[in-house]
Formats: C-alpha cells, structure tokens, sequence
C-alpha cells in the first residue's frame, strides 16, 4: 500500500518536528532516497519515466480522453510585490468561479493563438495549454515556489520565449481585471499564469502497479486511469477500506500549510492524519492483512514500513 503525503516534511526552512507516533513509525522504516520532487516521485515508484507529463496526465485526470499531444499547466496565479521580492500565491487560494477563470483563460488565449496554441480551462484553476511546436521549457512546480519569490523559479529553456509570455498574459489579465472591476483591479486576483508539468504521455502506457487508486489530484487520478487502476475520487475512512498490496492514496491537507509557512495548520494535519490513517493502517499490518506500507512525501526519502517493523507490542 502507497500512501502520498503532501507536506509531509513540513514548512521550510524551520526545524518542524512530526507527532510522536508519526515519528516513532517512520524512525523504525526502511528509507530509500529520491531525488525527484512532488508528483514525480509518485509516477517513478508506480513505474512511469521521469519525463512523463504532469499536465498531460492531469488532462486525463480531468476526464478528457489520452492523446500524443504536448501539453502543460498554465495555472492562474497571484504575484504580489514585497520589496524586492515577487511572492507568488498559487491558484488553489484564488477561489475563481467556473465563468470568471473562463473569461480570463479568453484574454489571455490570443497569446498562443498565432502558433496553433490551444488553451483549455478545464477547471477554474487548472488550465491546459498544448502548442505544436512547444519551445525548450525547464520550470518548477506550484508547490516549490508558492509563498516564495519567483525570480529564482522563472522558466528556463527557452527562457525568452516563456518569460515574454508571462509578461504578455500579466498585461492582458490586468487589462481585464481593471476593466470587469470598475478600473481598479482586486487585490488578490489571477494577474499573472505560471507554466508547469510540460511534456507528453509516453508512447506505450505503463500498465498500473496498482488496482484502486484513491485521489482528488488530477495527475494521480491520471495515472491510473492510465494504467486501468480504478480511481476513486472521494476518501473512505481507513478503517473501511478494503486493504491489500494493490492500493494507493494520496492527501493533499498538509500542502498548503507546509507551502505558506503555517506550522499550526501543518501539525493540526499531521496529529489528524497520524490517528486516522497511521494508527489504523499500522494495527492491520501488524494483523498481516498486508504486508508493506510506503509513505512518501513530495521531497525527502521515502519510508517503507513491514509487519516486522510493528510487531513489538509497545507498538
């Protein structure tokens, strides 16, 4: 069994410290480095090539049907001045509506439309651009850069090119704020794009290593979709769920807070998931209702838990 943790190795850069019984379980695990960061850690353990892409995968996620086409993220975001600094909040604090992320997505479409781009909102805040002949592109992930300055995070290959179009789409989506808010743009509102996930499925789709997956991520729901896994979008409680080897989980409630520095709602996610996941999950491996339990985060090792790691009976 897979458990997903978003957030998990807490805020950056302060010293947080797991609950107890987190820390005491993971202490005894067998750990395995990783290099890759979010999601991608998530596809290379399921057995998908590190050059996958995360937008394409969304698409699928999303309901559209699987294609060659190149594809990548390009989410409404807010960038908000401080100094010297240009803080980004990623587009899941925004709270578009369905019919203002569709006018937005309009204005700023004209942009890509010259080359044959296609830009597709297929939810208020994740947007799909696909372009024929896509540039070189080399970016970071929402989760690596929101609450934090962009600058060190600004697209790379054809930094020209990506970097012209974020100014492009900045000008068009003030334009359009001023002019559906009395000339005067709100004050946290989608004024700029930020361009992630590029890239394409691969030819041949790797079948799924494991039978039900369960999300709310586009991109794993995806995955496997992909792959023939059953994909389940609502979260039973762990005590309900048919356990087995097969199954893969992901959580998404301590993202937030580990992204925008908030340790109280990081640890108050941490304590909850601990007793309604951790524990029961760790009473039916030491039952051997299965037998290796994988946790991992978006970045930092990975911990793999077997029923001998949980056998002793302080445990």
């Amino acid at each position: 069994m897979i458990l997903y943790v978003a957030g998990l190795h807490g805020p950056a850069p302060a010293a947080i410290a797991w609950p107890r019984t987190l820390a005491r379980a993971l202490r005894r695990a067998r750990r395995e480095a990783d290099v890759h960061q979010g999601l991608i850690r998530l596809l290379r353990l399921c057995g998908w090539p590190a050059d996958t892409g995360l937008a394409a995968l969304g698409r699928v996620g999303e309901g559209a049907a699987p294609d060659g086409r190149w594809w990548i993220r390009c989410d409404p975001v807010h960038l908000a001045v401080d100094g010297d600094r240009l803080l980004m909040a990623d587009s899941e604090t925004l709270g578009l509506s369905a019919d203002e992320a569709r006018r937005l997505a309009k204005a700023v479409a004209p942009i890509f439309a010259d080359e044959g781009g296609i830009l597709e909102p297929l939810a208020p805040h994740r947007w799909y651009l696909s372009l024929p002949r896509p540039p070189a592109f080399a970016g970071s992930l929402p989760s690596q850069v929101a609450g934090r300055d962009v600058h060190p995070h600004l697209p790379g290959g054809d930094s020209r090119y990506w970097r012209a179009r974020l100014n492009e789409a900045q000008m068009l989506l003030h334009q359009t704020l001023v002019g559906a808010h009395g000339g005067q743009a709100p004050g946290v509102a989608a004024n700029s794009i930020w361009f992630w996930g590029a890239g394409m499925l691969p030819a041949i789709l790797p079948a799924a290593t494991v039978r039900h997956v369960y999300t709310a991520d586009v991109v794993a729901a995806g995955m496997g979709v992909c792959g023939g896994a059953h994909v389940h979008r609502d979260l039973p409680d762990a005590r309900s769920l048919a356990l087995g080897e097969d199954l893969l989980v992901t959580f998404q409630g301590g993202e937030g807070p580990a992204q925008y520095g908030d340790v109280a709602a990081w640890e108050a996610f941490l304590r909850a998931w601990q007793d309604t996941w951790l524990e029961p999950l760790k009473g039916a491996l030491r039952a051997g209702r299965f037998h290796e339990l994988i946790v991992l985060g978006d970045e930092g090792v990975r911990y793999h838990l077997q029923r001998r790691d949980v056998r002793l009976w302080w445990w």
